[in-house]
């Protein structure tokens, strides 16, 4: 079983379901108070409907999220999303 799993929310449902719940395989998360921090994450696949603007969550396998971000970028060649 993975360790790490990423959802992703419909910008104007956040309330509604989830749009995508896949496993992450690698991610690099960056925190920053002072300037726009951009984090990275590789999927096991992105599915179509995910847009930009979306919100992406990573949690563990116990079920902590561990980051929530505004997805900027997806890159559908390496499966990775970058998110601020």
């Amino acid at each position: 079983m993975p360790q790490y799993r990423a959802f992703v929310k419909d910008c104007l449902n956040l309330g509604g379901l989830v749009k995508s719940n896949v496993n992450c395989l690698s991610f690099q998360i960056v925190r920053d108070l002072l300037d726009k921090a951009t984090s990275t994450f590789v999927l096991e696949y992105i599915d179509p409907n995910i847009d930009i603007g979306d919100v992406l969550g990573l949690y563990d396998m116990y079920g902590t999220i561990l980051y929530i971000g505004v997805v900027e970028e997806i890159d559908i060649q390496s499966n990775q999303i970058t998110c601020t």
